[in-house]
């Protein structure tokens, strides 16, 4: 009897699991995930040296000469600075692999009008003028261009113009006249 009953219990046991398993399903299946950052003061000169720390091997491995200009240490960002310092990652590794060996990327920061800041990565590589469309256009609405953001590199900009659109900016993406292109990030400062 004691073996009978300890099968029952078991038996029982699974089935409450299973129904408290299919409620976790309905529940996961209408909830809706949101990302929540929070916040910090940091400089952008941290952030520069931290993201450039990381891409020290590629850089010494594809012999790129990478310069910043106009970084004054008093330009900081209220941001959550390990997703922004991910975002520079995934820019500057974006313009390694365009960039020709030996070549130079630049990093820009400028502060602009109405508490906003600007850092802008050029390179002498051309992006796809489909994946700067996709790009600029992406809106929730699915749209052809959209196949190209499903696949890399296009979906790595994807995911950092989600990113930098939660942060409350925006991600520009543009090949320049002069043969060069631009990653641009406009972040707010406060």
């Amino acid at each position: 009897k004691a073996v009978a009953s300890n099968g029952t219990k078991k038996t029982q046991s699974i089935a409450e699991l299973q129904d408290a398993l299919s409620i976790l399903d309905k529940v996961l299946k209408t909830e809706v995930w949101d990302l929540h950052l929070e916040l910090e003061q940091v400089p952008v000169a941290t952030l520069f040296k931290r993201s450039l720390a990381r891409m020290e091997a590629v850089i010494k491995t594809r012999q790129l000469w990478v310069q910043v200009h106009n970084l004054t240490t008093n330009v900081s960002l209220y941001t959550h600075s390990s997703s922004l310092e991910l975002m520079l990652v995934e820019l500057l590794l974006a313009a390694s692999y365009r960039t020709k060996v030996g070549d130079h990327i630049d990093i820009w920061c400028r502060a602009l009008q109405d508490n906003w800041v600007e850092i802008s990565i050029t390179d002498n590589g051309r992006l796809n003028p489909q994946l700067v469309n996709a790009i600029q256009e992406q809106s929730d609405q699915p749209t052809l261009s959209d196949s190209i953001l499903e696949t890399m590199p296009g979906l790595h900009f994807k995911v950092c113009k989600s990113l930098v659109e939660q942060l409350g900016g925006k991600l520009e993406l543009a090949n320049l006249e002069d043969g060069r292109s631009l990653s641009r990030l406009i972040l707010p400062q406060v």
